[in-house]
């Protein structure tokens, strides 16, 4: 499953750059292309929280089956923090009565962020000796 989601992933067109500047760059959310992969981004951590939780708390934690199951989750989340939403805008603007707008992605992306220390203590290690490296 975590393949053909990464198969997809590499299919996203990457969005075109509007030059649009603060605020401006809010409205990108509504474009249909980027409503699509917000869409497919809002999906991705409901779908992998119970898979990191059971990495987490199965019988076995130091087991060759748990490592490379927790292994093969971090290169996803890894590979879904460069596409699709390295794209998409993340950076919270300020509205015109001082209120933070954050952009739709962002939420979505900080629970993938939030799942790397998750699965791993040791980030730079464990991204070298993923199976099949990172892409």
């Amino acid at each position: 499953a975590l393949d053909t989601l990464a198969c997809h992933m590499k299919t996203i067109q990457e969005p075109e750059n509007k030059g649009l500047e603060g605020v401006e760059r809010l409205t990108l959310d509504l474009e249909s292309d980027n409503c699509e992969v917000i869409e497919f981004l809002n999906d991705l951590p409901p779908f992998l929280q119970p898979l990191v939780e059971h990495c987490r708390t199965c019988d076995d934690l130091k087991s060759t089956e748990n490592k490379l199951r927790k292994s093969y989750l971090l290169k996803f989340v890894l590979q879904s923090l460069g596409s699709p939403v390295a794209y998409l805008h993340q950076h919270p603007e300020k509205g015109q009565s001082g209120e933070v707008l954050y952009p739709r992605s962002f939420q979505p992306s900080s629970r993938l962020v939030q799942f790397v220390p998750k699965l791993t203590s040791d980030m730079f290690g464990d991204i070298i000796s993923i199976p099949g490296g990172v892409n």
